[in-house]
């Protein structure tokens, strides 16, 4: 789905049609990511350094992303977004064909019910940190104003 709506992002006749199709590739990332999240964990037997891994390549791809983007943009202009779709979909036919033969991820007990583990507030607090400071450091300003005001 996320793959879809930056591919169709670039061939929408008006703005209206190119925020929604936006919007659904912010609806499939979101959809995606805890669960994405919950089957790295699972699969990987509760280990850090799997989740260290798996984090590292999200985190490769935010940067990689927008140079991949921009290359493409680049040589194509905007008619080319339906090629920015492609990583997208080598990931769904390379998860497609794991699960088919055999891979699978058991994310609860017998019974239906969900595993039970501890809540980890320390590294809520910090990974939740981290991600204000990249939002800052991306947008270029500060998370909260200072000195209470913006206005000079």
């Amino acid at each position: 789905m996320a793959g879809t709506g930056i591919g169709l992002s670039g061939l929408a006749a008006s703005y209206p049609l190119t925020w929604l199709a936006i919007a659904l590739s912010g609806v499939g990332v979101a959809a995606f990511h805890p669960e994405a999240t919950r089957a790295a964990r699972t699969a990987s037997g509760n280990s850090q350094q799997a989740m260290s891994i798996f984090s590292v390549g999200g985190n490769a791809g935010f940067a990689i992303g927008p140079l991949f983007v921009a290359a493409v943009l680049a040589v194509t202009g905007t008619r080319g977004t339906p090629v920015l779709a492609l990583p997208a979909l080598i990931t769904g036919v390379a998860v497609y064909a794991v699960l088919r033969h055999g891979g699978h991820i058991a994310s609860r007990k017998p019974g239906g019910r969900r595993a039970a583990g501890q809540d980890d507030w320390a590294g809520f607090a910090l990974l939740t940190s981290a991600v204000i400071a990249r939002s800052a450091a991306r947008s270029g300003r500060p998370a909260t104003p200072r000195g209470g005001s913006s206005a000079r």
